[in-house]
């Protein structure tokens, strides 16, 4: 379990769209820690899970083009639909 805090650089207009945007931050260290674990012989098989509240989150990771609402959230943020779609992180 790790923990960190960070600003927002991008102001979100939404609770489901803050969600989101640290559900990307958590991936990318997610990420991070899984190429370390495979480094010293420890491959992670399952998926990862991160923990999120937000329906409307959750549902943006599994299609984020089908929401209207997600139009301006900045693409840097939808890589995590990518991790989800390998298997590599579940929320």
């Amino acid at each position: 379990m790790t923990w960190s805090s960070k600003k927002q650089s991008t102001v979100a207009t939404s609770s489901a769209e803050a969600e989101y945007m640290a559900s990307a931050n958590a991936t990318k260290e997610v990420i991070w820690l899984r190429m370390l674990l495979k480094e010293i012989d420890f491959p992670q098989i399952s998926a990862t899970i991160i923990f999120a509240d937000n329906q409307g989150c959750i549902s943006l990771t599994q299609n984020p083009v089908n929401h209207s609402c997600a139009k301006h959230i900045d693409i840097q943020h939808h890589f995590i639909h990518k991790h989800v779609g390998i298997g590599e992180i579940n929320l």
